[in-house]
C-alpha cells in the first residue's frame, strides 16, 4: 500500500471535478490500493487457498482506477 500512495501525486486526487464526489473517491481508492496490496501478497503463496493464480500488476491497478473515475463522474 506504502508503494501504491508513494507514486501517487497529488494530482491523482484531484481527477474527480466534482467537488462532492472527492471524500468517496479518496475512499474508494484506498479500497482499491488494499485489494491490490492484497492481490500482491497473495502470489507469494501459489495455489494455497485459491485455485487460480492471477498476477494483479500495476496496469490492472491503473485499469481499475479508470473505471472508479469513469463511474463517479
Amino acid at each position: 500500500m506504502l508503494r501504491m500512495y508513494s507514486n501517487m501525486t497529488d494530482d491523482k486526487f484531484n481527477v474527480i471535478k466534482q467537488q462532492s464526489e472527492k471524500p468517496r473517491y479518496k475512499r474508494l481508492i484506498f479500497c482499491l490500493a488494499w485489494f491490490h496490496s492484497i492481490m500482491i501478497e497473495r502470489k507469494k503463496f501459489k495455489n494455497l487457498g485459491w485455485n487460480v493464480i492471477y498476477d494483479f500488476n500495476d496496469s490492472d491497478f491503473a485499469t481499475s482506477d479508470n473505471i472508479l473515475v469513469m463511474c463517479l463522474e
